[in-house]
């Protein structure tokens, strides 16, 4: 059996010690070059989105499907109790405007283990009749800076952001149809 006299050992354990420093140094500098995206807060331009057409009325795949119009953009999965809690709220949102300009539009980031046609059949169920679309990539959650859901981002017609909310609410109460009213009525030409 050979062995490694203590001092040729040593030298080994300082070039690996090295080489991590060096490496862990070299992370620490490329990542104060890197940039954060820019946070999502009232004001900013809402990132355009692609997701898959699921369910629903039109058959938009972007956030330019929905131009000109205010889009209640909520994020959700069907393994969510709080998002299923709050379907019927934005059930009754979209049935509140239906016909004043508003979109209400479902994200369903469930995976590829969950069929497109169980997410269907889930929004069915649940008599959910606004667009229902699918994000398997997880790239709108990414662009959104999604954490957790059920997420709503609230999206005046020029694409800027108007208010998020994270977390199950209650989207048919005053607090919240006032605030899409609002946001109508300042996307519509004064006189």
């Amino acid at each position: 059996m050979t062995t490694v006299p203590s001092i040729q050992l040593g030298k080994q354990w300082a070039i690996v010690a090295g080489t991590i420093v060096i490496l862990f140094g070299g992370i620490i500098s490329i990542a104060a070059f890197v940039e954060p995206p820019p946070k999502l807060v009232a004001g900013a331009m809402a990132p355009v989105f692609h997701a898959t057409v699921v369910s629903g009325p039109t058959h938009a795949t972007s956030l330019d499907g929905f131009r000109g119009k205010v889009v209640v953009l909520n994020v959700w999965s069907t393994t969510c109790i709080p998002c299923v809690k709050e379907m019927p709220s934005l059930q009754r949102l979209s049935a509140m405007f239906a016909d004043s300009g508003v979109r209400v539009v479902g994200i369903a980031t469930d995976k590829n283990a969950v069929p497109s046609a169980a997410v269907a059949e889930f929004a069915r169920q649940r008599g959910v009749t606004f667009d229902i679309l699918r994000d398997p990539t997880g790239a709108l959650e990414r662009a959104y800076q999604v954490s957790g859901v059920p997420n709503t981002t609230v999206i005046d017609p020029s694409g800027r952001i108007v208010f998020r909310e994270f977390g199950g609410v209650d989207w048919s109460d005053t607090f919240h149809v006032a605030l899409v009213r609002r946001a109508l009525e300042r996307a519509r030409p004064t006189p």
